[in-house]
Parts: C-alpha cells; sequence; structure tokens
C-alpha cells in the first residue's frame, strides 16, 4: 500500500483487485460450480476450456477492462 493519498473508489477498486488475486482459485471455482449448475451457461465453448479456466480468463478479462 502507498502513502500517497488517493480516491475512496481507487482505494476500494485496488482493495478488490488484491483480494481478487490472492483468491483468484478460489472465485474461479466458484464460476465452475455455478457454471455447472447452470447458473452462468456459456455461448459457446469455441476452445473446448473446462470452466474454471474460463473463470481465470474472466478474471483476467475483468481486470484488463477495468470492469471493478
Amino acid at each position: 500500500m502507498s502513502d500517497v493519498p488517493q480516491s475512496q473508489r481507487d482505494f476500494i477498486r485496488d482493495a478488490i483487485w488484491r483480494l481478487v488475486e490472492s483468491n483468484k482459485g478460489t472465485l474461479a471455482e466458484e464460476y465452475a460450480n455455478a457454471e455447472e449448475q447452470g447458473l452462468v451457461p456459456r455461448k459457446s465453448n469455441e476452445y473446448g476450456m473446462d470452466a474454471k479456466k474460463y473463470g481465470e480468463r474472466l478474471i483476467d478479462d475483468a481486470r484488463r477492462k477495468g470492469w471493478l
């Protein structure tokens, strides 16, 4: 954590991502479980990726696109 002041929004976003990064495997497993239960169906699986790997990719994509 930096001593440089930051906005509340930036602090929360950074805190969320620290938690995401340290729990990425668990979050991906949660996604995989939800997909297997039919709660988050994929429209396609062109590359034959398993649900956990796909969850990890979604987490990376969310970070890259700034969704949180």
